[in-house]
């Protein structure tokens, strides 16, 4: 099959990092993922976007309301490592985390970030707060974050560096008051090196 996203050039993309398809609410396929403009490390402010697909998910085109996500949305709070979006439901809601590393009052902790969807499109979008964060310090950032639930019970899990690479989950419950994220225990899913 032909490649189904590559960067557009012509809006500024150098590169497509990865991130998630969901059905959205009309039931359009819809593939969010990080985007790298010309000359963005990966530790700058990349953006998220979103493409929409046709029926058979062969032919997919960038939405116009591109970037659908910046920086700025966190208001104040520094991101960097800012990229994988994942999108899920829940009960009537749409929201996203998405992995990276929060600086505040001199110090720095890998995490997951919490957004939740403003419009029926999934083009908007508020950033609700920190999710998680990775309490050893010396963890550069956390990849491709995923939340969804079994029961009563939620499963986070994502991956995290520095060097060997590891992925970890974490048992919990989620707070849709506070939205927060309470693990109960944790444990790793992938040991191999990277």
């Amino acid at each position: 099959l032909p490649f189904a996203l590559w960067p557009s050039t012509e809006q500024g993309e150098e590169k497509c990092a990865s991130g998630s398809t969901v059905i959205g609410p009309g039931g359009q396929s819809m593939i969010f993922y990080t985007s790298f403009g010309h000359g963005i490390p990966p530790s700058d402010a990349p953006e998220q976007w979103v493409a929409l697909g046709d029926r058979e998910l062969l032919v997919w085109r960038k939405h116009r309301a591109n970037p659908i996500l910046t920086s700025d949305v966190h208001d104040g709070v520094q991101i960097s490592e800012w990229r994988d979006p994942f999108v899920f439901q829940h009960e009537h809601s749409y929201f996203m985390v998405i992995g990276g590393k929060v600086h505040r009052n001199s110090r720095s902790r890998a995490g997951v970030m919490l957004y939740r969807a403003l419009n029926q499109d999934l083009t908007e979008w508020q950033f609700v707060n920190v999710l998680y964060e990775w309490p050893d310090a010396g963890t550069r950032s956390l990849e491709c974050p995923n939340l969804f639930r079994f029961g009563d019970t939620w499963l986070l899990f994502f991956s995290y560096h520095p060097p060997p690479t590891r992925t970890a989950y974490l048992i919990g419950t989620f707070d849709t008051e506070t939205y927060t994220f309470n693990p109960e225990r944790q444990g790793s899913l992938d040991l191999s090196p990277m």
